[in-house]
This record gives C-alpha cells, sequence and structure tokens, in this order.
C-alpha cells in the first residue's frame, strides 16, 4: 500500500504531496495543473516506480481517499 498526504507550503517551500511505503517515501511539488486526486495518483507512481518498477501493463491502482490525514491510499491490483 501506497499512501500520499498533502503538505502545505510554508515559509521557505511550495506545497507539495509526500508519498510513502513503509520506510521509503518520495515528496514531489504540487503540481498545480492536476486535479487533487490525479496530484496524489502521480506522488503514488513516482514512488511506485521507486520500489517497484510497476509494469503498468500488468498493475492497476485501487484509490482510497482517507479520512484521517486528507490524503489517498493507493493499493496495488494485479489484473488477470
Amino acid at each position: 500500500m501506497i499512501r500520499t498526504k498533502y503538505l502545505g507550503p510554508t515559509d521557505t517551500r511550495g506545497a507539495r504531496i509526500k508519498a510513502w511505503s513503509g520506510e521509503t517515501s518520495v515528496t514531489i511539488p504540487y503540481p498545480y495543473e492536476l486535479n487533487t486526486e490525479d496530484a496524489h495518483t502521480e506522488a503514488a507512481s513516482k514512488l511506485a516506480d521507486i520500489l517497484h518498477g510497476f509494469d503498468e501493463e500488468r498493475i492497476e491502482y485501487a484509490v482510497a481517499r482517507s479520512t484521517q490525514d486528507d490524503g489517498y491510499c493507493f493499493y496495488r491490483v494485479e489484473r488477470d
């Protein structure tokens, strides 16, 4: 499972999205050209590439909105 969370801007950094799974994480600048779910999917995809090199032909993402931290959870779903 990959989780994502929006990180608001600070005095020194712009808005970002953090994606993590276990001890591994990646943080990307917020892609304003995308809608919210697609922005979180972008961060999750970057982390998935680092973790697994997901084969896009076989792997799909199932996404569920998290109510605890205003982020998303992404689950690997293998196609038959």
